[in-house]
């Protein structure tokens, strides 16, 4: 729809602005499109900290500066590709066994 492509277009010019990548993903996902969704937050956890979208998910429901973000509704995905993304590095760091 007209909203993913705002955002699109938003994140082409500023990709690494992390309150796009949390509208992109709650977008998706209210688009009932959750693969999308998870490409987003995989992107999200590839160029972010953990510690900054912790923080930022901690005060996105009353930070008014920006489009509203359902924090509840993103977080878990996002915590799934924290999750993927240690496992990821737990896998290919050289010398480390499972």
């Amino acid at each position: 729809g007209q909203g993913e492509w705002f955002l699109r277009c938003a994140l082409a010019s500023f990709p690494n602005d992390r309150r796009i990548l949390y509208s992109l993903i709650e977008n998706r996902l209210l688009a009932g499109e959750p693969a999308a969704a998870r490409d987003y937050a995989a992107r999200l956890m590839a160029g972010h900290s953990l510690d900054a979208v912790r923080a930022d998910l901690a005060v996105l429901p009353t930070d008014y500066a920006g489009v509203p973000v359902q924090t509840g509704l993103i977080a878990p995905l996002i915590l799934e590709a924290a999750r993927q993304a240690v496992t990821g590095l737990e896998t290919s760091a050289p010398g480390v066994s499972r």
